[in-house]
């Protein structure tokens, strides 16, 4: 490799050819893999702003029950007790509601003890937990 770096200048052009490609597309995929990370955490805090932070649910429901979510910017929201065949019984809530914190009431007891569902529904977003009511 010595022989050919000094018989031709031809080689030192390739070989120098060669590192500075190298050092080149390194620096590319190092700036490109910063951006990426950098805008990628800015996008989900982003995507984060239009979702509802939905707080932990009991297992089972019995009696008066309460809801507690927390909204960070102000949309709809609908709020739907549905059956076991997620056919809607009840409207807890149907209305725009302004960011911040809050916690919605509901009387289990007009139900028949079994398995339901809450349907809590905005435009960015649908959640859909299974719950049990026992009175």
């Amino acid at each position: 490799m010595l022989e050919l770096w000094e018989s031709s200048s031809l080689w030192r052009v390739v070989i120098n050819s060669i590192g500075v490609v190298s050092i080149v597309l390194g620096v590319w995929v190092i700036v490109k893999v910063l951006k990426t990370a950098i805008s990628g955490s800015k996008t989900k805090k982003q995507l984060s702003i239009k979702y509802i932070n939905m707080k932990n649910l009991p297992s089972v429901f019995c009696g008066p029950a309460q809801l507690g979510f927390e909204l960070k910017l102000s949309q709809k929201v609908d709020v739907i007790v549905l059956d076991s065949s997620e056919k809607k019984i009840l409207s807890i809530f149907s209305d725009v509601m302004k960011e911040g914190d809050y916690v919605l009431d509901f009387d289990t007891e007009q139900f028949d003890n079994g398995d339901y569902y809450l349907s809590v529904k905005t435009a960015e977003q649908s959640i859909l937990r299974k719950i049990t009511i026992n009175n």
